[in-house]
């Protein structure tokens, strides 16, 4: 398995309550995030959890700018 589904990660970044609008990452999955590095390694062990045979690229998911980007590199571009 290459990661977390797009449901299975949005469902981690709202039980996580990172600062993005659930609502609207659900509608607009580009919009930017303003995560900061400790909202980043809080989301990768969670899906690390979720997912413990995938590991992304870290210094990816800290370049990442959107939310569509952080998904990306943590199912390595497998857009399902």
């Amino acid at each position: 398995m290459s990661g977390p589904t797009r449901d299975e990660f949005i469902e981690v970044v709202e039980r996580l309550e990172l600062p993005v609008n659930a609502a609207g990452l659900r509608s607009d999955f580009d919009q930017e995030v303003r995560w900061r590095s400790m909202h980043r390694v809080r989301l990768m062990a969670a899906l690390g959890e979720l997912h413990p045979d995938t590991t992304p690229d870290v210094t990816a998911v800290f370049a990442a700018a959107t939310a569509s980007e952080v998904f990306a590199v943590v199912t390595n571009g497998d857009d399902r």
